[in-house]
């Protein structure tokens, strides 16, 4: 089995598309990472919960917050923008 993507993972959560077991390994995944603190609220919130009820463990590696150049970040838009809309077309 083909592990999913992120944004496979984050639409299966959002759509109420995981069983326990696959929310937490999601939710250790985006601590682990430092994602879930830079998403939306609930999933801050959601960590928060399941770091305090023993079910996910705090990140074991400081997160390192990194710059990306303006032309690099409008780069990854444009060519996200053009995935997203090229289906549609």
């Amino acid at each position: 089995m083909v592990d999913k993507t992120f944004i496979e993972k984050l639409g299966a959560y959002e759509n109420d598309e995981m069983d326990q077991d696959e929310i937490i390994k999601f939710f250790q995944e985006l601590v682990d990472d430092g994602i879930a603190w830079k998403l939306q609220g609930h999933y801050g919130r959601v960590a928060d919960v399941l770091i305090e009820s023993g079910l996910v463990k705090e990140a074991e590696q400081p997160f390192i917050e990194t710059t990306v150049e303006v032309g690099e970040v409008n780069l990854f838009c444009n060519t996200a923008k053009k995935d997203l809309t090229s289906e549609t077309e």
